[in-house]
């Protein structure tokens, strides 16, 4: 049943990465960069290629939760950072995008989930858990928000993107504790009280991903998203919610090297990746021209 929930998760990661460009390029079609207006933004939820990215983001968030109901977040966060290797297997031939920096990344994320998979249990997750979860990603938000707003362009993008994937990883986080919760307990008030939460998180995550997108390129918001989000919640899924049954130092190593070599990977490819989010005839646009100048 892990391994099937691994294949849903590895299913989410594709729309989540299609879902992006189609996004980014609604949002780079109505504004060059900023913040996007109230105005602004009402013209950008309309645009058809919005619209698709939303419904793609929708069939990729029903097979995620799929994936958490049966499996455990340090086990199916990670999968998360394949969406942006699926977006760069377009530019392998470049050379700006080294296959072998997207081998060793996929291998570096396959090892992580086998090794978690092996070691992970399904653990009673306290209400209390959940609220010190919430509370640490609210703080965290916060500071990002206010250092986006104190900066411009990329910086800006690369904050508010990593606010997004804290709430994305947080949201992930009480999704498994409430499907926990709801098996065990069925619907009462802290069910209510999770998805309020959920709901909120998630309505800040989207101003907080296309304000991204307002202000830099689809692959450095992709990149924020399937780097942040993974190690928020896989981080909450071993430190607070306790789902690692082998906490010995050999597996902690491995465990921690895999990790490293996920992110320097996702790095790099985030860096060498082009813009893909282009005219309709595949061409780049004069503006992504010049990115990659």
């Amino acid at each position: 049943m892990i391994w099937w929930s691994v294949g849903l998760a590895c299913g989410a990661a594709c729309c989540q990465a299609v879902a992006a460009y189609w996004q980014h390029r609604a949002v780079r079609a109505g504004q060059s960069s900023g913040l996007l207006t109230g105005r602004a933004l009402m013209r950008t939820l309309t645009d058809r290629w919005w619209l698709l990215g939303l419904l793609m983001m929708a069939a990729g968030a029903a097979m995620h939760i799929a994936a958490l109901a049966t499996a455990p977040l340090v086990v199916i966060q990670p999968v998360g950072i394949l969406a942006l290797i699926l977006v760069a297997l377009p530019g392998r031939r470049s050379p700006r995008m080294p296959f072998l920096t997207i081998a060793l990344t996929s291998l570096a994320v396959g090892l992580f989930v086998v090794i978690a998979a092996s070691t992970s249990t399904q653990t009673t997750i306290p209400t209390s858990a959940v609220l010190s979860a919430v509370w640490i990603g609210a703080i965290a938000v916060a500071v990002l928000l206010a250092l986006g707003l104190a900066t411009t362009g990329r910086r800006r993008c690369a904050l508010f993107g990593t606010g997004a994937g804290v709430l994305f990883g947080t949201v992930s986080a009480v999704i498994r504790a409430m499907l926990q919760h709801i098996s065990s307990s069925g619907l009462d008030l802290v069910t209510l009280m999770f998805a309020a939460t959920i709901v909120i998180a998630l309505l800040g995550a989207a101003w907080l991903i296309n304000q991204a997108h307002a202000n830099g390129p689809a692959a450095a918001v992709v990149a924020t998203l399937t780097i942040v989000d993974p190690l928020v919640a896989a981080g909450i899924g071993l430190f607070v919610y306790h789902e690692s049954t082998n906490n010995s130092v050999g597996v902690m190593i491995a465990q921690a090297g895999c990790a490293v070599a996920a992110v320097v990977g996702a790095l790099v490819l985030a860096r060498r990746l082009p813009e893909l989010a282009a005219i309709d005839d595949g061409q780049p646009t004069e503006e992504h021209s010049l990115q990659l100048t």
